[in-house]
């Protein structure tokens, strides 16, 4: 667990990239395509890991363990529920 209370530059730049990939595609990223789009190596998985725990512990973002395409920011919920919830509504679900 972090003692920090404010995300650092490159946790923003992770978030940041979380949240347009999200605009952008309608799901949320998996690591790797983190790193690519971030203009990281593959091999940079493990950083790009940390920076995910790390905003997740400052609750910046939410995500299912285990589960690909998981990564929500917090800030982004409501948006995504509300367009569920209409998605569902429209095919009777």
């Amino acid at each position: 667990m972090t003692d920090r209370i404010l995300p650092l530059p490159k946790d923003l730049e992770v978030l940041n990239f979380i949240k347009n990939f999200i605009e952008e595609n309608g799901w949320s990223p998996i690591v790797v395509e983190i790193c690519e789009g971030l203009g990281l190596s593959r091999k940079s998985v493990g950083a790009i890991a940390r920076r995910i725990d790390n905003l997740e512990e400052l609750g910046l973002i939410v995500r299912t363990k285990y589960t690909m395409r998981s990564l929500y920011p917090t800030e982004m919920l409501d948006e995504l529920e509300h367009t569920t919830n209409r998605k569902e509504r429209e095919h009777g679900v």
